[in-house]
């Protein structure tokens, strides 16, 4: 079934049902550019797509993607309803801060796909552009947000597969 809505902008907001001035003021935006983003006559920024899965817990994913028809995503890929939303808004200062599980998970996937991309590049020829425009968005990324210095990543995750050849047998005591 086609969405009413526009936009994800607007069927989020019909999922939550806060008012446009509600909204526009727990975003920082004015109720004028929050009609526009819902009629699709401004484009969503992922600045205020981030501001909006702050608010909310919807998927930032979803939200970018522009499709007001898809299924309306949590973070974790369930159903987004104004039941979560109401939760997060009850305990939203605390997911400004995430658990360092959650940290490395994401970390493989980045590590993931940043192999991906650097084996596949390297088949087409072209490895050292991707190592140069991977850097330079990673660079990008830690200037706007910032970089831990401090702390050393070990063992997350282990491109090469484990040998195939099996181990030894335990020693026997004597």
């Amino acid at each position: 079934m086609k969405s009413r809505e526009k936009t994800t902008a607007a069927k989020l907001r019909s999922i939550i049902k806060e008012k446009d001035s509600v909204w526009a003021d727990m975003l920082g935006k004015s109720v004028h550019t929050i009609r526009h983003l819902e009629a699709g006559t401004l484009k969503l920024s992922p600045a205020l797509a981030a501001k909006m899965n702050y608010e909310t817990g919807i998927s930032i994913k979803w939200l970018m993607d522009g499709n007001p028809d898809a299924p309306v995503a949590f973070r974790g890929g369930q159903k987004f309803t104004k039941a979560i939303y109401e939760k997060i808004q009850a305990e939203k200062e605390h997911f400004a801060h995430v658990k360092e599980k959650d940290i490395n998970n994401k970390l493989s996937e980045f590590i993931g796909t940043i192999y991906g991309i650097l084996r596949s590049a390297n088949r087409n020829h072209k490895f050292h552009l991707a190592v140069y425009k991977v850097w330079r968005a990673l660079n990008e990324r830690a200037t706007e947000f910032g970089k831990d210095e401090t702390k050393l990543v070990r063992g997350v995750v282990r491109i090469k597969p484990k040998s195939k050849r099996p181990s030894p047998p335990p020693r026997r005591k004597a």
